[in-house]
């Protein structure tokens, strides 16, 4: 089945229109509870369709996270199966031009699906795939853009290599400007019969990346959906 990065749609065009003024300021009301009355409406979203052979995205992709990048670009993080109908899945992170200058066509269209890597506003910049081990789950959780605006870093979790249905804390660190991996890391957690995940993740204001998620976890790989359809029910929590 072929699914587009719908949430990556929204993200862009939403944030652009907030950040370019589109709104007037009283068009969000702060309210005591937190909420801030209705949300301001989407005038353009992107897809980027799944590939059946697992080249690209990969078959049946799901976008779990996505930002703005300080080039104006928007970068998306997920899941998506090795191949189309196979229970064996990769992460992946894909990256639009920038709206500054494609904005206005996907604005026009209201809706375009971007086809391929390229330099038109009709392609998406680049795509990578995380997909360490073939044959085993890999999934991508957050994405978090670096102080310097020259790298990400990935976060997620990956099936272990010598495991059945045991996963560790994945991080990568990608470049911005091509999508290529500069280093992975990964962490197997307290105990060796138990699994651990990344959530989230950011900088602080002195440049050091904080991690989120959870370790001691009994749950099999297979059972880690997270936010497209539940969440961890048995785990330890850590902030580091």
């Amino acid at each position: 089945m072929y699914k587009s990065l719908l949430k990556m749609g929204s993200l862009a065009s939403l944030s652009t229109n907030v950040k370019a003024g589109a709104f007037p300021a009283d068009s969000v009301t702060n309210h005591a509870n937190g909420l801030g009355g209705a949300a301001p409406c989407m005038d353009s979203y992107i897809g980027i369709w799944a590939n059946e052979d697992g080249s690209g995205l990969g078959g049946d992709a799901h976008a779990v996270h996505g930002i703005e990048l300080n080039d104006k670009s928007i970068v998306a993080v997920g899941t998506s199966q090795e191949k189309e109908g196979e229970k064996v899945y990769d992460g992946f992170i894909v990256k639009t031009h920038d709206y500054t200058t494609c904005g206005s066509i996907y604005e026009t269209d209201g809706y375009i699906a971007l086809e391929g890597a390229g330099t038109d506003c009709t392609n998406y910049d680049w795509v990578t795939r995380i997909n360490n081990i073939d044959g085993k789950t890999q999934k991508m959780q957050w994405v978090t853009e670096s102080p310097d605006n020259t790298y990400l870093m990935v976060v997620g979790f990956e099936e272990q290599s010598d495991s059945t249905d045991k996963f560790d804390i994945h991080v990568s660190k990608v470049a911005v400007s091509d999508g290529s991996i500069t280093w992975t890391m990964t962490y197997s957690g307290s105990t060796a019969s138990t699994s651990a995940a990344a959530e989230t993740g950011g900088f602080t204001s002195a440049g050091a990346f904080v991690l989120g998620g959870f370790v001691n976890s009994p749950a099999p790989a297979s059972d880690m959906i997270f936010k497209s359809a539940g969440i961890v029910t048995e785990a330890t929590p850590f902030i580091a």
